[in-house]
């Protein structure tokens, strides 16, 4: 089950994981250490994070009626809620993808009506790692990451 890996090519090297962090701002720190020999030594870490988007405040953005909000908790150990909006009946999908952005299971996939909803998701057999949900409705698609810790 493992999504991605990285791996020192030295015989008998001892890697491991140290600390997985996310700040306020949504970056991924991870660090880890791998013993090469009694005597060597190597320290890794790792900063994913997301830039931010520009907005041209001389163009009208599309209006849309519907929300796609961070799903909570997040992190999470099983199970994880997504709440969204909708602000017109419409047929709605809500999916979550690894971070390869192979489909992963598909949660909502049904016309719906107006109003808030929350949408629970049972991770039980996939491994740990980072996760994409969307949302896609009538030309809408927003999508959110999530990070499942085991």
């Amino acid at each position: 089950n493992t999504v991605w890996q990285a791996t020192y090519p030295r015989p008998n090297a001892a890697e491991g994981t140290n600390d997985l962090v996310i700040d306020r701002e949504g970056n991924i720190y991870i660090t880890g250490t791998i013993g090469l020999s009694t005597f060597e030594s190597d320290y890794l870490a790792v900063k994913f994070s997301q830039e931010p988007l520009s907005v041209d405040e001389n163009e009208a953005a599309p209006k849309y009626d519907f929300s796609l909000f961070q799903n909570y908790p997040n992190p999470f150990n099983s199970s994880t809620t997504i709440p969204f909006s909708i602000g017109t009946s419409a047929h709605v999908r809500l999916k979550i993808f690894n971070i390869l952005g192979q489909e992963i299971v598909t949660l909502v996939n049904k016309v719906l009506d107006s109003g808030n909803y929350e949408v629970t998701w049972e991770a039980a057999n996939v491994a740990s790692g980072i996760y994409w949900y969307q949302l896609q409705s009538d030309g809408f698609t927003e999508s959110k990451k999530l990070l499942l810790i085991r």
